[in-house]
């Protein structure tokens, strides 16, 4: 826990004063979550992980077989990512994506299918039913915000499961989530039907990218591009820093 702390850059704003996103601040809510604590010194943190995923899946109805905790496959299995200038890593290249104590900001590896599933159950498409218990709502949601964001102001609306980017005047809205390592990028967005005039019962436009490259812009640049051409939105759309993607080479 000290050494996360010690390597990971905190907020530099006041308490209360502004919202913003942080890796470190969603990996210490995944650890409250695995119930983590002091009092064991060495905890198993990738089973946790592996017996949470197997349990949260079909309590939402979903099988998605092969997403796991990236200690939880093997590396050997992947295909070899492309840093930033599209050049090739080395074959001994460290993929490990972050830190034990950050995995609630991501450690997940996943496979396209896996991946359908996902966006169609964010989307109210699959394993979801309406009034059961109201997900998208609290996901889709930022009434709660009472704060403006940190530094730019071009950076996103925060919300508890998605980023909220800004569009032009009569273009549809959408969520979206990004995220990266070392040599991987993805993203995943859709139409957003929470919130909306009639509030339907789900999106009818959708997409995701996963890609073994973050030359320019890898999963994201790509992403964005097809959720405003699928949405019939002004191009090019808004952007914003990949304030998900953890730094790498």
């Amino acid at each position: 826990m000290l050494n996360a702390a010690k390597n990971q850059p905190l907020p530099q704003h006041a308490a209360g004063s502004c919202y913003s996103y942080s890796n470190f601040a969603w990996g210490l809510l995944g650890m409250c979550d695995l119930g983590i604590h002091s009092d064991d010194p060495n905890p198993d943190v990738t089973s946790a992980w592996v017996s949470a995923i197997e349990r949260l899946l079909p309590a939402i109805g979903l099988r998605m077989p092969d997403t796991r905790p990236f200690p939880a496959i093997q590396a050997s299995s992947l295909p070899a990512g492309f840093g930033t200038d599209g050049t090739i890593l080395p074959e001994d290249t460290d993929y490990n994506p972050i830190s034990v104590v950050l995995g609630g900001a991501g450690d997940v590896t996943s496979t396209g299918n896996d991946m359908y599933q996902w966006l169609a159950f964010h989307m109210g498409c699959v394993g979801y039913t309406p009034g059961e218990v109201d997900v998208q709502s609290v996901m889709q949601g930022t009434a709660y915000q009472a704060t403006t964001t940190c530094g730019s102001s071009a950076n996103p609306a925060v919300g508890l499961g998605w980023f909220f980017p800004a569009v032009a005047g009569g273009d549809k809205s959408y969520v979206s989530k990004d995220g990266g390592v070392t040599g991987y990028t993805s993203y995943m967005a859709f139409q957003r039907y929470v919130g909306e005039s009639g509030d339907p019962t789900s999106s009818p436009t959708g997409v995701f990218v996963l890609a073994n490259t973050r030359a320019h812009g890898g999963a994201v640049g790509l992403g964005r591009k097809l959720i405003q051409r699928l949405l019939g939105n002004s191009m090019p759309g808004a952007e914003y820093p990949d304030e998900g993607i953890i730094p790498s080479p």
